[in-house]
């Protein structure tokens, strides 16, 4: 196995952090039931295939469980955009949990 860096283990603690926050600002969202139940899954998603990606001992199957997780945090930037939404800040974050999902996938 590999010993993780204490940048990888920040890096890790950081986008799960994010991840939650996406969450819980998702979870207050007044939209159709049908678009924010699917928001609430991808989201919830992208916190959970994080944390198994975390516990996983493999460089492979980390790679698999943080595409997933990138792959759900796209997903819900979709459901965003075809909400309409117009708070830049949730769009912002939602962009950072991209981008680190994305560094998370490169890096293992």
């Amino acid at each position: 196995m590999f010993q993780k860096s204490h940048k990888q283990i920040d890096s890790n603690f950081r986008t799960l952090h994010l991840a939650d926050l996406l969450y819980n600002q998702i979870y207050e969202l007044k939209l159709p039931y049908y678009l924010k139940d699917q928001l609430r899954r991808a989201s919830s998603s992208v916190v959970l295939n994080l944390v198994e990606g975390n516990a996983r001992r493999t460089r492979l199957d980390k790679r698999r469980m943080y595409n997933y997780a990138h792959a759900s945090a796209k997903e819900v930037q979709a459901c965003l955009f075809l909400a309409k939404t117009v708070d830049t800040e949730l769009i912002s974050l939602c962009d950072s949990v991209c981008a680190h999902t994305y560094k998370l996938v490169k890096a293992s």
